[in-house]
């Protein structure tokens, strides 16, 4: 055997500290090296899971392409489609629905109101009559006049109250319903439009005749109640206006002059 090589010592000017020196530096070195490759590694599993991503998306791209090239996206689409319509149609038709629902609606409302109107007229009418029936009935045992409501009723001596009226202005077309209204009094009316076709030029000489006057003030212009106010004043007769113009107010009007209750003041 060869005898071991003796460890030769070290050169002129080698010294432990700089081998320490040495050391530490190969090191950090290293730790340098070991951080780099690291942050490489980080670096490559980015690419590497950016790259999957984006074969996934490819391949998602690549399905889509497919499905749209075989045609079952557009037999999708028409079905899509058609369900918006028939759903369109559906909504079109609920709308109308509601339209012709609201239609009827108001409808019925304005003839609730209607019927109301008339309930109301149809009360106040009634008690019109009833009125107009109290008024005449006989308050004493004589036997009614058999000449009621005739032309001799006008100027009799024996009437309680007018017993022939002048009726101006209203409804020419009510003007029958007036007189059989007037006639269960024993009250015989004269008309006069207050001047629509008449002349006012005729008032003078039918108030003459009449021993009341009656005008609706809704159914008369302004120019005829002057007149008429005018002559029922020279003249002494006593003139009752009213409001309304249907036969409920006429009525309580008769009921009011078979009572009497007239003066000259009402004319003023």
């Amino acid at each position: 055997m060869c005898p071991a090589p003796e460890r030769q010592s070290a050169g002129p000017g080698f010294h432990q500290g700089d081998a320490s020196h040495r050391l530490a530096q190969l090191e950090r070195e290293n730790a340098e090296l070991k951080a780099g490759l690291r942050r490489e590694l980080a670096a490559l599993r980015r690419q590497l899971a950016a790259a999957e991503a984006a074969r996934a998306r490819s391949a998602a791209l690549e399905r889509r392409l497919a499905h749209f090239e075989s045609g079952q996206i557009m037999v999708e689409m028409g079905r899509r489609l058609l369900s918006l319509q028939a759903t369109h149609r559906d909504l079109h038709r609920a709308q109308q629905r509601i339209w012709q629902l609201e239609h009827t609606l108001r409808d019925a409302q304005l003839e609730i109101t209607r019927i109301a109107d008339e309930r109301d007229t149809a009360l106040t009418e009634r008690r019109a009559l009833e009125m107009l029936i109290d008024a005449s009935l006989p308050t004493t045992t004589t036997e009614p006049c058999a000449r009621a409501g005739s032309d001799d009723c006008a100027g009799c001596s024996e009437a309680l109250g007018p017993r022939c009226v002048l009726y101006v202005g209203g409804r020419a077309a009510l003007a029958a319903q007036y007189r059989q209204l007037a006639g269960r009094l024993g009250i015989t009316l004269i008309h006069h439009d207050g001047g629509l076709e008449e002349s006012l030029a005729r008032l003078p000489d039918m108030l003459g005749r009449a021993d009341a006057v009656v005008c609706p003030v809704d159914r008369v212009s302004h120019a005829a109640r002057h007149q008429l106010e005018s002559h029922c004043q020279r003249a002494g007769k006593p003139c009752l206006f009213y409001p309304g113009d249907d036969v409920s107010g006429f009525a309580m009007a008769m009921a009011e002059v078979s009572r009497g209750r007239l003066s000259l003041a009402d004319g003023a």
